[in-house]
């Protein structure tokens, strides 16, 4: 399933990240990154057909507006510990003008 068929049952969102984000995984299909924003890291999924554009895009020093939705996913600490964080499931992103200043 992609995930634009994934999201026809879940509520989209649109968040902001600050860039660059941390390549957690990424052998040439999907690309897994972690993100930050005001309320902390997450991670974001991007699936092969929009990694490479997202991943360019990541690289810069500037903030983004994602759009997505958000799944739960579990993992391990160093410790051997289960802990479990939010995984935003990439739909679309762009960048984010920054705000001028009236003079």
């Amino acid at each position: 399933m992609t995930p634009e068929q994934l999201s026809e049952t879940r509520e989209i969102r649109t968040i902001q990240a600050f860039g660059p984000g941390d390549i957690l995984f990424h052998e040439g299909g999907d690309a897994l990154l972690r993100m930050t924003n005001e309320r902390g890291p997450f991670e974001v999924l991007a699936t092969a057909d929009r990694a490479a554009d997202f991943l360019s895009a990541c690289a810069q020093e500037e903030e983004l507006e994602l759009r997505g939705f958000w799944r739960r996913r579990s993992g391990f600490r160093a410790n051997g510990d289960r802990h479990f964080i939010w995984c935003l499931i990439l739909l679309s992103w762009e960048g984010v003008q920054p705000t001028r200043l009236a003079a």
